[in-house]
């Protein structure tokens, strides 16, 4: 039997965070694990138990310059906290040919947030999630085994039951706003507990077609069910669950659970001095959570007077994604050798015709790399390609691609203490990824609206010590 028991504490000091409409003041976190693996009655049993506790505070004045509306800065603290329990407890058996894995686990997660104006508007106060509940339960099977002469299989099962409930909310402003009190009353009249029972099937196949070569092919049925922010997101605001987009946003009780279809075929080679890992999927998806614009009239009039006047509301829609990615590698040397990757999805709306939101272009990543018995050094490439298949439905914008080269390196002082140290971004190189954030402070060099840039050239160290 082994046992092992963690804690951690984390805490993060006031951080500028120009895509968001507000700057960290503090996250502070405090996590408790434990471990245990061991065998009972001759099976093998893994169990971990965990509890999170996050205390979390932003504001838009301390690191930025509030906005002023009627010549008044509008200054504004949000309160957040979270904690969570988690659990997982599974055992493997032999079954048939291969190995039989059962386990449950679960994550009970806890949520508030508050608004509120400590500078010029003591009486201000938003409540904008209130004793939020997000349980999940989940009990799965995985078997691994061969099945016919040359064939293996990898075939799993899942069920998780997704339990949410909100609390009621509250505005200061909805006794002189009609569009905010019809979004309260509306939000505390409705059914707020749901629930949503998913069901998750996969298998993969693979065969040896030669000494070097193995065909491996997949199918899965996968889901997902709503963020807590996706359902329950009352207001309009630039609460974007992890977009930074620029948008606001409102969440929508009545979402279903994401339903993906996917079929995906690859082989895997590997040579004396080489391999080649090629992948191709297409993964059709019922109800896909996306933010389409909103038709509500309380919705836009309270989104517009806060800048915005197209909000999104988090929505079911129909959509499919395929493409393809690649690793390959060859050793040139007995130091000498380059690896890389290659990567390309493409996504669309089904239900009309438009490219979906925020879809990563064409990219891949290659490493010339030197290695020594103590020391190794790599340079690095990185390539995204422009994007121009973007969502007319949302407003999306085109990206230009851009190119950045990295050069890190290491080296072994003793057996125990290690040295990496390396530049990125060597070449300065001014980059607008795709997927990053748009800037929401006012007076900077980048423009409010625009994309933000990737961080220039930056040196980096690091020491680490390993004992035993």
């Amino acid at each position: 039997h082994e046992f092992s028991f963690d804690i951690r504490r984390n805490e993060t000091d006031p951080t500028g965070t120009p895509a968001l409409p507000m700057d960290i003041i503090d996250i502070n976190t405090s996590i408790v694990q434990g471990n245990y693996s061991g065998d009972i009655a001759g099976y093998a049993v893994n169990a971990k138990a965990f509890w999170s506790d996050v205390n979390h505070h932003m504001s838009n004045y301390e690191l930025r310059d509030a906005p002023v509306q009627m010549g008044s800065p509008m200054t504004r603290l949000n309160d957040a906290t979270s904690d969570g329990l988690g659990y997982r407890l599974d055992t493997a058996l032999p079954m048939a040919s291969g190995v039989l894995t059962l386990g449950v686990d679960g994550h009970l997660d806890d949520h508030d947030s508050t608004i509120t104006d400590p500078v010029n508007n003591l009486s201000f106060r938003v409540e904008n999630f209130n004793d939020v509940e997000r349980d999940l339960f989940g009990f799965f099977a995985e078997w691994n085994g061969a099945v016919l002469k040359d064939w293996d299989l990898q075939l799993g099962g899942r069920y998780n039951l997704v339990k949410s409930d909100a609390g009621d909310v509250f505005s200061s402003m909805a006794m002189m706003n009609p569009g905010i009190m019809t979004l309260q009353n509306r939000f505390n009249a409705a059914d707020r507990d749901q629930s949503e029972n998913n069901f998750d099937l996969a298998a993969k196949l693979s065969r040896p077609l030669s000494t070097q070569t193995t065909l491996v092919a997949e199918v899965g049925h996968k889901t997902r069910a709503p963020s807590y922010q996706e359902r329950y997101l009352w207001l309009p605001l630039q609460a974007t669950n992890g977009l930074a987009d620029g948008n606001n946003y409102v969440g929508n009780i009545e979402l279903d659970s994401e339903k993906a279809y996917e079929v995906g075929l690859g082989l895997d080679w590997y040579g004396t001095r080489a391999y080649f890992e090629p992948r191709v999927f297409y993964r059709y998806v019922d109800d896909y959570i996306q933010g389409t614009p909103s038709t509500d009239p309380a919705v836009i009039a309270v989104s517009t007077m806060g800048g915005d006047p197209t909000p999104l509301q988090f929505s079911n829609v129909d959509a499919r994604l395929y493409g393809a990615d690649a690793a390959w590698g060859v050793t040139l040397s007995d130091n000498w050798s380059v690896d890389g990757i290659v990567s390309y999805v493409r996504g669309e709306r089904d239900d009309i015709n438009d490219d979906l939101y925020r879809i990563a272009p064409l990219n891949g990543r290659a490493s010339l790399t030197y290695r020594r018995t103590r020391w190794w050094a790599s340079l690095e490439g990185i390539a995204y390609a422009e994007q121009d298949r973007v969502s007319d439905t949302n407003d999306e914008k085109e990206t230009d691609g851009y190119q950045l080269l990295n050069l890190r390196g290491g080296v072994e002082i003793t057996r125990d203490l290690l040295i990496n140290a390396g530049v990125e971004n060597i070449l300065d190189s001014t980059a607008r990824d795709h997927l990053t954030g748009i800037n929401r402070v006012a007076d900077s060099d980048v423009g409010v609206g625009r994309r933000l840039p990737s961080p220039g050239r930056n040196f980096f160290a690091t020491l680490q010590y390993r004992y035993n």
